[in-house]
């Protein structure tokens, strides 16, 4: 009776012990699995978060394709629709299957965080924002020239604190002629500061992407809005996405540009 007893005891504390394990690595394991985010970009790119962490996905067909997205064009909502690639191109359809207008141009998610996606408009650079932007540039030995160059600014409240700042996207990778150096630089502008967040320069302008910012959101509404940058370069060879994001005053870059296959390269 007394072993039973013993035995009874034994497998009672062994059934508590596995029963608070399952509980504890068992959430533990349910929450890394719940919380995500997969981003769907063109012109061909596979993003995920999860666990606070961003990185670049390869085709998956099963994760990523035939599942419902909130879709939007120039940052603004269109629909939820279903998103396929196939034969180098992007299609999206309603949940009956009839086929729904995607713009050339889509930032697209899924997923159980909330994600609010900003609004906002490219303007040109000013005259004496250009002869700021020249300094910059020098002072980070590039030759300015304005005649050949990309150069527009977005101004947006990026850091929550009720004042606009403004960032700065310059390149000459648009110049049809030849140049002695390459370029594109992306630098932000408080009102006693100026932080330069992605710069690229070479002599061969295969190796210099054009830049662009292509989304600014922010995940979870935590007032930390993430930049992403998009870098396509010449000639098919690819294409990758830096994201910054806002915390201790400044920006940081929490994924890293890798550059990715596009769909449409030449072999």
């Amino acid at each position: 009776m007394k072993n039973k007893k013993k035995i009874m005891i034994m497998v009672s504390i062994l059934l508590t012990y596995f029963l608070v394990m399952m509980i504890f690595f068992g959430l533990d394991s349910l929450k890394k699995k719940v919380y995500y985010l997969d981003i769907l970009m063109d012109p061909y790119t596979y993003l995920k978060y999860e666990r606070g962490v961003w990185k670049d996905v390869e085709e998956n067909e099963k994760e990523f394709l035939g599942k419902s997205y909130k879709i939007y064009g120039n940052h603004k909502l269109l629909y939820e629709g279903i998103l396929q690639y196939t034969e180098e191109k992007w299609y999206a359809f309603d949940r009956n299957s009839r086929s729904l207008s995607l713009p050339k141009h889509f930032f697209a998610y899924r997923g159980n965080m909330n994600l609010k996606v900003f609004d906002y408009k490219t303007v040109d650079m000013s005259s004496d924002e250009l002869k700021e932007a020249g300094t910059i540039l020098e002072e980070n030995k590039i030759t300015f020239n304005p005649e050949y160059t990309k150069k527009f600014k977005i101004e947006h409240d990026f850091n929550n604190d009720g004042r606009n700042e403004k960032i700065y996207i310059i390149s000459n990778t648009l110049g049809m002629e030849e140049q002695n150096s390459y370029f594109s630089i992306a630098y932000i502008k408080t009102e006693d500061d100026i932080k330069i967040l992605v710069k690229i320069i070479s002599d061969n302008m295969y190796d210099v992407p054009s830049l662009d910012l292509k989304e600014i959101i922010d995940i979870n509404n935590d007032k930390k809005y993430e930049l992403i940058f998009e870098q396509i370069y010449f000639d098919q060879i690819g294409t990758c996405h830096e994201i910054f994001e806002y915390g201790n005053d400044a920006y940081k870059s929490v994924k890293a540009c890798q550059l990715m296959k596009r769909g449409d390269e030449e072999e």
